[in-house]
C-alpha cells in the first residue's frame, strides 16, 4: 500500500464477517519502484516493491463472508493506493 504524509495516523478498518480488526497508519508508506533494464520509457507502468501495513489477527468464521478495507477516519482516502491483501491462516494451538 501507498500513503500521503496527510494520511499518516489515521485508521485503517479491516471487516471480515462479523470480525473486524483496526490499525493506525503509523508513518507514509511509498512503493519503491523496481529499476528497468529498458533504455527507451515505456507507456506502461513499471513494477513496485509494496510496503506492508500489519493488521492485527481477527477470527475466520465457516461459510462465505465478504472482507472489506476501509479508512474509518478519511474522507475518501485520496491518495492512497492498495495493492492487494494478504490473509494467513493461523492455527490455534490445542
Amino acid at each position: 500500500m501507498t500513503t500521503t504524509p496527510a494520511e499518516q495516523g489515521k485508521i485503517m478498518e479491516l471487516h471480515c464477517g462479523k470480525a473486524f480488526a483496526m490499525t493506525a497508519i503509523d508513518k507514509t508508506y511509498t512503493a519503491v519502484p523496481v529499476p528497468s533494464p529498458d533504455r527507451v520509457p515505456r507507456q506502461e507502468a513499471y513494477g513496485k516493491v509494496w510496503p506492508e501495513l500489519i493488521m492485527d489477527s481477527i477470527p475466520l468464521y465457516k461459510g462465505a463472508a465478504n472482507m472489506k478495507l476501509c479508512t474509518a477516519d478519511m474522507n475518501s482516502g485520496q491518495g492512497m493506493e492498495v495493492k492487494g491483501i494478504y490473509v494467513e491462516l493461523i492455527k490455534e494451538k490445542n
